[in-house]
């Protein structure tokens, strides 16, 4: 295992490519912020070495270790107002998909949750965790869902919410996402289309206080520039 960070805790220090550049550091602060929003600040941040590329993850508290996965936007941080609440029970560790955050990519191509899914495997293997409680979200359930068919003795509890691929329907905006030289364009990410998508669609009836919206939006308009 090989986990490192840099001077100012985002665990980048080994980044290179993408990460090489300023967007490396503007999205370390979106997430610091948007973590001490939540009380969460204390989260140690790092990244591991596994098989195929790094995988960077925030963790706090101490029991059971319970991995959260995040959906199509944002990365680990997304958790923030979770974080230090189940940590008080639990070691929790959220990690950024692979492409997101500060995790390496994988090849994407189908089946892209399984690609993932083999990632995170290794990482808990180089973490040396050989059982965890896992929850995931829209994408990440899907992800949540391959990663325990693929290790059915190492997951005590599986907690599906919202889950993506459960059902044969997708989105318009998912269809338009996979239309070639379309969906780069329509998800290019703005702040008023996230801050439009918040509102309608992921808090509709619970609206967020504006210093969490504008924390949030920050933090994924930030991790889709990078």
């Amino acid at each position: 295992m090989r986990s490192g960070s840099d001077a100012d805790g985002h665990g980048e220090s080994d980044r290179r490519g993408r990460f090489a550049s300023g967007m490396s550091a503007q999205l370390g602060r979106a997430a610091a912020r948007l973590l001490a929003l939540g009380g969460a600040d204390a989260a140690a941040s790092r990244t591991t070495a596994a098989r195929g590329g790094q995988v960077h993850h925030r963790e706090l508290g101490a029991g059971p270790p319970l991995v959260l996965l995040h959906g199509a936007a944002g990365g680990g941080a997304n958790w923030y107002r979770l974080l230090r609440p189940l940590a008080t029970c639990f070691r929790v560790l959220a990690p950024d998909l692979p492409g997101f955050g500060f995790s390496d990519p994988v090849e994407p191509a189908p089946p892209l949750a399984g690609r993932m899914a083999d990632r995170l495997a290794d990482w808990l293997d180089a973490l040396g965790l050989a059982r965890v409680g896992l929850a995931g979200t829209s994408f990440g359930g899907l992800v949540a869902l391959r990663l325990a068919q693929r290790r059915p003795r190492g997951v005590s509890r599986l907690a599906l919410l919202g889950a993506a691929g459960l059902g044969r329907d997708v989105t318009r905006l998912l269809r338009l996402a996979a239309l070639p030289g379309v969906g780069p364009a329509a998800l290019r990410p703005s702040r008023r289309a996230t801050r439009q998508l918040l509102r309608r669609r992921l808090t509709a009836g619970t609206p967020l206080e504006p210093e969490h919206e504008s924390a949030l939006v920050d933090y994924l308009v930030s991790s889709a520039a990078a």
